[in-house]
């Protein structure tokens, strides 16, 4: 341990202290003394050494023999080099660094207490200085001061070079009355509450392990503290003493100290459970120093917090009382509902929640504290009658004069509360706070509620008074009609209604049919009531509700069928496009439950209401495919996913016969307009996996637009250069795309790719190859197209490699005297067209040339010919020079092509330039005898020899060029790798570092000292690993090895 651990003083600085045996106390008289422990350390590691006497007997007559056993403890780690160590007591040791006391629980090895120390002070000896086996990476081996530290009776001694110092360690108690000295009552009592909690720091020295006996002796200091506190706070004495004076005369504002005060005796009492000492003693002495609304104030917040409600009558009253003062109305009724109902003082609850309309107030006090349910019903239904005749009196034209009700519209969102209110009671839920009622209460709450609700007539309220709860509904006839609450409320808000009956639906309460009301009884009941007088909207609402709840209750719920059918109609009938969805899953939920008698007619009417989604599963069903994909292609929910639900259809269609019905086929024919509007691609591959018949069809559909007719067989022939692969859509397979495609469609596209793409023809016929065309129509279908390289393409397809290089001298010629009249002209677009094409075709002549320099003699007159006729041009143009640059190019860029090409039947360079040369001289006297040229060379040749020394010069100079950029290319990535390879020969030679001193595997010293006995046979070898771990060559299959320095 001395060498391997305690950080760079581990072989340095040491210490050691005995706790005897004994020592520990034990609650148990019978127990047996404790063993002794030692503590020792080296550096920064502390160790525990226990001891332990075991007794063995050798025979019967002898005496046990006892040995000592020794026993490892845990290990800490100190911050600094330990100098010094002494037991405070069974549980603590005390330990000196070099700038610092620390006091360690050896039982949770964690430090209670640090205090700094100025060690330097202390008196020292070099006792140490003798222990150093090695050279280490320290300066000097400290000195110790352990002689110069004591402890005793819990005091430390510390013996300086001036003087003998004593200190006593501060419990918990002394550290509360330091606060209390100081005249901090509130840091005082909070230190105190945090040692009653147990979250306190430092020691707790002097308390009892025990919880229980430890909130007990603390509780009673605590109490003893807001006691002092709050008689020296509220006495006379400092009333009137100096703290209450400022040095220009206008007083101290005490407010903060007053709110410090309450927030402490409030969080100490609700830690201790002790609600009488905070409303007996301490709200006491804010009330009657006319200050409780401070302590109220603090105390609001706790309140809302949930960690207090039973709050005394007299401080919820001061409390509501403020709030009312302030006209904090809505803090006002939060404390209301947070607090127990027995806590509150109902009369000025009431008064205060009816006067502001605090309705969640209000409806708590009726049902929590009065336990009345109809109460809440017949207040708010007092509002929605009152909103109900304004907007009957508000006029039906605009501007014209009404009674104003401004007021009562206002007052509709607390009219809205009365249905929250429903869904809550009918559920077994207190109103606002959604806790869950017992049962007792909560079944008298949901009677209560259902019987004003449902009532047939109008009620009396309060019990027992002749008051009647009128909804001002005259039906002509005999005033109030039957049903007015259930009436009244589905007129207000039929949706808002009905959903709080969704929610009352789910309680079990209703499960049981012998009640008067159960879930058969409100339905029948509000399908009556709704039956006349209502908008066709709220009857839609209705119909909707009774539609998705009769498959949920099938056995609790009953609907005729005539009642079921004219539900169904009524869900399809109604045109008001916002409720379509509703409407159609509604209709889904009654179709599960009911199956109408005319299920064509209700095809129809399901169509014109657009319920497609109804439709499509009916005719998957009925395996109507054509009326399927009709349905599927009308839905406007249809989106990108159409051609996927397509390919279903199609599968399932023929998956008996392998065929595709007819009626698909013809749907899908007529349907295809809709379907390219979708998307061309995605049909093309749709019609392609499932009914290729109608290829033909699909591309004659789109005759009137060439470039939707190249999107839609592009994806099919050439699916690689397709745009459609960007949208993440896998392109069909080569051979399943075009399989499917006659001649006349290939064809087609290329004719398309020859006008809108010329430069993708020959791609295109590459990839497909000869055999994928009818190659004499293709050439003449080139040829009439004007797409000479789709032209030479074929010709070369053919065999007839003659007639193709025929073409190019045809082409050649024919183009340069377009080119030669549109620069007479100066027409700058002809002269670009001529160029390309000139372009075009020279490259194409010269792929044709290196496809065929395998075929003997030909290769040279092959060669020739494109030269010859590209130099011709040359000497027609020459009068202008952009296009005589542009035709040097060609000659330049086809001998370059001639030079790179290796074959042992390539034509002699010096032979094809004679040739060229030679065929110059006739060619001006041509041009003479025509009289387009009136004056001749003076030699032969020699205008076409100047022209090829400039060609040649250029080649020359551009192979000079490139030849310079090679050269530096070189250089640079030379000097690259000579840097790259020195540094890593650097890095390799420099080797790896050790990051310990001991082997990882036998905890031995790596290099032990010479004279050690145990390495006589020289095996002070040892391996080192990337990650700095040693170890010893024979302890582990050897790394890189390092010989001992």
């Amino acid at each position: 341990m001395r060498d391997s651990t305690g950080g760079p003083y581990g072989g340095y600085v040491a210490s050691a202290a005995w706790l005897k045996s004994g020592e520990v106390a034990s609650s148990d008289p019978n127990a047996h003394p404790s063993d002794p422990v030692l503590a020792y350390s080296w550096g920064t590691a502390l160790r525990f050494l226990r001891v332990r006497i075991a007794s063995t007997s050798v025979n019967k007559k002898a005496d046990p023999v006892k040995t000592p056993e020794f026993v490892e403890g845990r290990r800490w780690e100190a911050p600094n080099p330990i100098q010094s160590l002494h037991w405070f007591d069974s549980d603590h040791v005390l330990l000196i660094t070099v700038s610092e006391i620390i006091l360690l629980n050896v039982r949770s090895l964690s430090p209670v207490e640090i205090t700094p120390l100025q060690t330097k002070l202390l008196t020292s000896q070099d006792f140490y200085a003798g222990l150093s086996v090695r050279k280490g990476a320290i300066d000097a081996v400290p000195n110790s001061f352990a002689s110069s530290v004591r402890t005793h009776r819990s005091k430390l001694f510390l013996l300086t070079k001036a003087n003998v110092q004593v200190g006593t360690l501060q419990h918990w108690n002394d550290r509360v009355l330091t606060n209390v000295h100081r005249g901090d009552f509130l840091a005082a009592i909070n230190l105190a509450l945090a040692y009653y909690e147990g979250r306190a720091p430092g020691n707790t020295i002097n308390l009892s392990d025990d919880p229980e006996e430890r909130r007990q002796v603390v509780g009673t200091r605590v109490r003893e503290l807001m006691r002092a506190s709050l008689d020296w706070a509220f006495s006379e004495e400092r009333m009137h003493d100096d703290t209450h004076f400022s040095a220009d005369g206008r007083g101290v504002d005490l407010t903060a100290l007053f709110e410090g005060l309450a927030t402490a005796c409030i969080d100490a009492c609700l830690a201790m459970d002790d609600t009488a000492f905070l409303f007996d003693e301490a709200y006491e002495h804010f009330a009657n120093a006319g200050i409780e609304g401070i302590f109220l104030t603090r105390l609001e917040g706790y309140i809302f917090e949930g960690r207090i409600s039973d709050v005394p009558p007299s401080a919820v009253q001061a409390l509501i009382r403020l709030h009312d003062d302030r006209g904090e109305y809505a803090l006002a009724e939060a404390v209301i509902w947070h607090i127990e109902p027995s806590s509150l003082d109902i009369n000025q609850a009431v008064n205060l929640c009816t006067k502001h309309r605090l309705w969640d107030a209000l409806i708590y006090v009726y049902t929590c504290a009065m336990g009345d349910y109809i109460a809440p019903i017949v207040k708010l239904i007092t509002i929605v009658c009152d909103i109900q005749r304004h907007r009957a009196e508000r006029p039906s034209l605009v501007g014209g004069e009404g009674s104003g009700g401004e007021d009562e519209e206002r007052l509709a969102p607390d009219a809205y509360k009365l249905y929250a209110y429903i869904a809550n009671v009918l559920s077994g839920l207190w109103y606002p706070s959604d806790e869950v009622m017992r049962e007792p209460e909560a079944t008298r709450a949901r009677n209560d509620a259902y019987g004003m609700l449902f009532s047939d007539c109008n009620v009396y309220w309060p019990e027992g008074s002749h008051e009647l709860v009128l909804t001002e509904q005259d039906d002509g006839i005999y005033g109030e009609p039957p049903y007015p609450y259930l009436r009244l409320l589905l007129r207000f808000d039929t949706e808002a209604f009905l959903h709080a009956m969704d929610i009352a639906f789910e309680d079990p309460y209703l499960n049981d049919p012998s009640r008067a009301i159960n879930r058969q009884s409100i339905i029948n009941l509000m399908l009556d009531v709704m039956d006349t007088g209502f908008h066709s909207r709220d009857v839609t609402f209705l119909h909707i509700f009774v539609a998705r709840n009769l498959p949920k209750y099938p056995q609790f719920i009953f609907i005729p069928p005539s009642t079921s059918h004219r539900i169904l109609v009524s869900l399809a009938a109604d045109p008001d496009q916002s409720t379509r969805e509703d409407r159609q899953l509604a209709a889904e939920y009654m179709l599960s439950a009911y199956t109408p008698h005319d299920s064509e007619e209700m095809f129809l009417r399901f169509e014109e209401a657009g319920f497609f989604r109804i439709l499509r599963s009916a005719y998957r069903r009925d395996r109507k495919w054509g009326a399927l994909i009709q349905a599927l292609l009308k839905d406007p929910e249809t989106d990108s996913t159409v051609f996927s639900s397509l390919d279903d259809i199609v599968s399932a269609a023929k998956a008996s016969t392998r065929i595709v019905p007819f009626d698909v086929t013809r749907t899908v024919s007529e349907a295809l307009p809709q379907l390219f509007s979708h998307s061309i691609r995605d049909t093309a591959r749709f019609i392609d996996r499932s009914v290729p018949a109608l290829h033909e069809t699909a591309i004659a559909a789109l005759s009137n637009s060439e470039h939707k007719q190249l999107v839609y067989l592009r994806c099919l022939l050439d699916p690689t250069s397709d745009e459609g692969e960007q949208d993440g859509v896998e392109p069909p397979s080569r051979g399943a795309s075009h399989a499917h495609l006659d001649i006349g469609a290939r064809h087609q596209y290329v004719k398309l790719l020859a006008t809108h793409e010329p430069v993708a023809v020959v791609p295109f016929l590459d990839l497909r190859g000869p055999k994928f065309f009818d190659l004499p129509r293709l050439a003449e279908e080139f040829e009439s197209a004007g797409q000479p390289e789709g032209q030479l393409w074929a010709l070369d397809r053919q065999g007839k490699t003659s007639e193709a290089f025929e073409t190019v001298t045809a082409v050649l010629a024919g183009t340069g005297s377009d080119l030669a009249e549109a620069l007479v002209k100066s027409t700058e677009g002809d002269v670009d067209l001529a160029l390309k094409r000139l372009d075009g075709v020279a490259h194409m002549a010269v792929r044709l040339c290196r496809e065929h320099s395998t075929e003997g003699t030909q290769v040279e007159d092959m060669w020739f010919g494109v030269l010859h006729a590209i130099t011709d041009l040359v000497h027609q143009v020459s009068a202008n020079t952009t296009a005589l640059e542009n035709l040097r190019g060609l000659v330049q860029d086809t001998l370059q092509a001639l030079l790179s090409t290796s074959s042992s039947t390539t034509p002699s360079f010096a032979s094809l330039f004679k040739r060229l040369v030679e065929a110059a001289p006739s060619d001006s006297k041509r041009k003479n005898k025509k009289g387009k040229n009136k004056k001749s060379d003076s030699a032969p040749g020699a205008r076409a020899y100047s022209e090829f020394r400039t060609i040649l010069t250029g080649m020359l100079d551009s192979f000079k060029g490139d030849a310079d950029v090679l050269a530096l290319s070189t250089r640079l990535v030379d000097a690259d790798v000579y840097d790259l390879l020195e540094e890593k020969v650097a890095k390799t030679q420099a080797g790896w570092r050790s990051t310990q001193t001991v082997c990882s595997i036998c905890n031995k010293q790596l290099w032990p000292s010479k004279a050690d006995s145990v390495w006589a046979g020289g095996e002070n070898k040892v391996a080192i690993r990337a990650d700095g771990r040693a170890v010893h060559l024979h302890c582990e299959s050897p790394g890189p090895v390092v010989e001992e320095p």
